[in-house]
């Protein structure tokens, strides 16, 4: 307590530290915020991969646009059917003539029990993969090329994507991470 001005130095502290708090939490916050890898886009980094990997990405508007749900009324059988595992659902895969020239396109039947079949439509694309989650969740990956795919989890029932991101197949990812760590471990980090 100073005793001239009869005023506490607890206070004056307080007031002090009410003042620098707003500066203290920018500080702590930049410090402490996410790590680089996160800030990066990567959940955990190539460096820290044991191996080659697929990681996700937000999905590509371009890309959202090559695909489609909607309706068919009156639809050629796909040859081949996938039950859902309780049996009331399928799904079919049809494909255009993969011997002639691209650019290919792709159609996801599915039979749900009405008087139409929903249609996920596909454009331009390199490979195209289905498989039950669960009786009405289908997911599927659409592949764009090697190393660049989408891949959905449509709800049969309510008739909706309700899931899309990117893929990516993460060998060139690896395989750049690791060389770049050689090179500054046999060079330091100088460079």
């Amino acid at each position: 307590m100073d005793e001239e001005n009869g005023t506490s130095y607890f206070f004056e502290v307080d007031r002090m530290t009410v003042k620098l708090m707003p500066i203290l939490l920018i500080v702590l916050v930049g410090v402490a915020g996410p790590p680089r890898a996160q800030q990066a886009g990567w959940h955990t980094p190539p460096d820290r991969w044991d191996g080659p990997r697929v990681y996700h990405r937000p999905l590509d508007p371009d890309y959202a646009a090559r695909f489609a749900l909607g309706r068919l009324e009156t639809i050629d059988q796909p040859e081949k059917r996938e039950l859902s595992p309780n049996g009331a659902y399928w799904y079919g895969v049809m494909e255009d003539d993969r011997t002639q020239p691209g650019p290919w396109h792709a159609k996801v039947v599915v039979y749900n029990e009405r008087d139409y079949h929903l249609d996920l439509t596909v454009h331009d694309y390199r490979h195209i993969k289905a498989r039950w989650v669960n009786e009405k969740l289908l997911y599927v990956e659409l592949w764009w090329g090697r190393i660049l795919g989408t891949c959905l989890v449509v709800d049969v029932e309510s008739e909706k994507i309700i899931h899309a991101e990117m893929v990516h197949d993460g060998h060139i990812a690896y395989r750049q991470w690791q060389e770049a760590g050689k090179r500054l471990a046999e060079h330091g980090s100088d460079e």
